[in-house]
């Protein structure tokens, strides 16, 4: 490896501590390929990484030391000379859970560094107060890694999406009328200080927007948002690779755009489109339908307010005249919505998620009605993760910040 002189003064030591950050940055590099080329040998890492023999072996000897990686089976097929050993990310050592917390059930997955489930739990999301919020999502975390033998010893971080706007200015959850009193906590906090781990905060559909680049559609995009439809609706943004949350952490929180006939925030305050828009929009529109037409439905004589939006689009793919233009005018809606998407952002992908934005129905008409109101439609596809998008973005999130923890042992070690 070819190392820069850099500038020096006086005692010769080098200015700005650079040697330390290009060890820093090998070691999270070379990490990075064993994970993703696991197994690989060391000339392996060598060819790849354009590093030295040297300094492989030393940040290799680093990494298997703090059990990062493990050595494996021996090279096969090198035509001369001794067969080198392989090594693999060591997966196991260490945990992550990630929790979705919804305005209905709260969901939560155990999975190892790599990203992978190991366990899943979840439960109706309680009724109480914000307090009783954190203790509930203590207590799946808690049961979660009581599945594994060594996972309590080895969390090392937790995800958490839910609904709302996060102000990365104040740590604190705004706007979130569909878990009463989750704005009344620091939940970051109350969470890591039962937990003993760090906790990474965000809205829902950010959450979304980092599980679908990771493991669903967008993980070739870019730019791009995930719209999710659903209880109610908000948009994921990320422009060039990164996560856009805007000055307060609003940015996507389109249920709040305004519409004809808008009621103010005082009348209708979770946002006029979300009004019209998500679960709560389409059992309105069954009801006002019900009314205004007298089409022969099976929903007629049905409780409006126990609808499963599921329900709803299979009536109207069985022929349903009410539920069919139900589910048209979610259909309309949401290619409005992404159609105003897709004239701010210019996005090259739109991702449709949520338990109503991943339908193939609702994906069939916004992909054939976008092109009358914007002249440079993006591509739309529906989720690739249907309603887990979220989950497994905060999956990821905290695999991130566990790998950070590495990092930082990593960095003490080599000081010691």
């Amino acid at each position: 490896m070819a190392v820069s002189k850099g500038n020096s003064r006086g005692n010769g030591k080098r200015v700005g501590g650079r040697p330390a950050v290009l060890r820093s940055q090998n070691r999270s590099r070379l990490l990075e390929e064993i994970r993703t080329h696991s197994p690989i040998s060391r000339a392996g890492l060598v060819e790849v990484t354009g590093l030295s023999h040297p300094a492989v072996s030393a940040i290799v000897g680093d990494l298997l030391e703090l059990e990062l990686v493990r050595e494996g089976k021996l090279e096969q097929g090198r035509g001369v000379g001794r067969p080198g050993t392989l090594l693999e990310f060591n997966a196991s050592r260490g945990y992550v859970v990630g929790v979705d917390v919804g305005g209905t059930r709260m969901r939560a997955a155990l999975a190892d560094m790599d990203g992978e489930i190991r366990a899943r739990a979840e439960q109706p999301t309680t009724h109480a107060r914000g307090a009783a919020v954190v203790d509930q999502l203590v207590a799946l975390c808690r049961e979660l890694t009581a599945e594994l033998p060594d996972a309590r010893d080895k969390l090392l971080a937790v995800g958490v999406g839910t609904p709302g706007v996060f102000d990365p200015h104040s740590s604190r959850i705004r706007l979130a009328p569909n878990v009463e009193g989750l704005e009344d906590v620091e939940l970051t906090d109350a969470v890591a200080a039962q937990l003993g781990v760090p906790v990474i905060l965000d809205n829902d559909v950010n959450m979304a927007a980092v599980g679908e680049r990771r493991r669903g559609v967008a993980h070739d995009a870019r730019s791009f948002a995930v719209i999710a439809v659903g209880a109610g609706v908000g948009v994921g943004i990320v422009l060039d690779g990164e996560l856009w949350r805007g000055f307060r952490g609003a940015a996507g929180e389109i249920g709040y755009a305004p519409i004809p006939e808008a009621s103010p925030l005082s009348v209708s305050p979770q946002g006029p489109l979300e009004a019209r828009l998500g679960v709560g929009g389409l059992r309105a529109a069954v009801s006002r339908l019900l009314a205004e037409r007298d089409d022969p439905s099976v929903l007629r004589g049905a409780e409006t307010e126990a609808l499963e939006a599921r329900e709803v689009f299979e009536l109207a793919g069985s022929g349903d005249e009410i539920a069919r233009l139900a589910c048209e005018e979610q259909a309309q809606m949401t290619t409005l919505a992404v159609a105003t998407l897709a004239t701010l952002l210019d996005p090259e992908l739109v991702v449709l998620a949520g338990g109503i934005g991943s339908s193939d129905f609702i994906h069939r008409e916004v992909e054939g009605r976008l092109g009358e109101y914007v002249p440079l439609p993006p591509r739309v596809m529906p989720s690739g993760l249907a309603d887990e998008a979220q989950l497994y973005g905060a999956v990821a999130v905290a695999v991130d910040r566990g790998l950070a923890e590495f990092e930082h042992l990593m960095s003490n070690q080599r000081r010691q």
